[in-house]
């Protein structure tokens, strides 16, 4: 189940200050971003499978330009660990998260199996809004379709995802929950140093 979590999850993580460019709406943003990814998709499906480079690559080049690493981890973290945090150890941990996400994603990538989304307008519209949710479906051929909620923050003039729920449960909270028992056994230090031994794993069995 979780697997198949992070597979939806990355079809629509494709996707302060002052306000977004209201031409260019959050359901315009996702829609782009995931036509574009699932071309390529489909276009290098045989060598997403084996070649860990390419998966990379398209999650680089689609995925993390549209997502707000920095507002993830400061709310991954929680208000309290991260007020707390030195400006290094803020550095370091957005870097791991980060690179958490993209060797996450990359498995999920390569199990990609034809799933298309399509996207509800937004309640109450997004102009003059700082923070939006774009609620989608992900449509599957041979199994039920799964409800997703993006949140999107203006980040410096443009829509960024920030956090996605899957039939209700955050990505957010999910991985919230796990650090805040690794800090409160082993503080920030120790979070850190499980991410990173994590992430070599990741890479080791890739």
């Amino acid at each position: 189940m979780r697997r198949l979590t992070v597979i939806l999850s990355v079809l629509f993580m494709l996707c302060s200050t002052a306000y977004a460019d209201p031409a260019v709406d959050p359901t315009t943003v996702l829609k782009q971003m995931t036509s574009k990814t699932i071309a390529e998709l489909q276009k290098d499906k045989s060598s997403i499978k084996t070649d860990k480079t390419a998966v990379y690559g398209i999650i680089k080049r689609y995925l993390m330009p549209h997502v707000d690493t920095d507002l993830m981890s400061a709310s991954v973290l929680g208000r309290a660990t991260w007020t707390k945090a030195t400006a290094p150890q803020k550095k370091e941990f957005v870097g791991l998260f980060t690179q958490l996400l993209i060797h996450t994603y990359s498995a999920a990538l390569a199990s990609y199996t034809n799933e298309d989304v399509t996207f509800a307008p937004i309640r109450g519209g997004y102009q003059g809004k700082m923070i939006v949710q774009v609620s989608g479906t992900i449509e599957r051929k041979d199994a039920p379709s799964v409800d997703v909620v993006y949140h999107m923050a203006d980040s410096h003039n443009q829509w960024m995802v920030y956090d996605l729920s899957i039939e209700g449960i955050s990505m957010l909270q999910s991985y919230k929950t796990q650090f805040e028992q690794i800090v409160k056994n082993q503080g920030m230090t120790g979070l850190l140093k499980t991410l990173k031994q994590h992430i070599q794993q990741m890479k080791q069995s890739s």
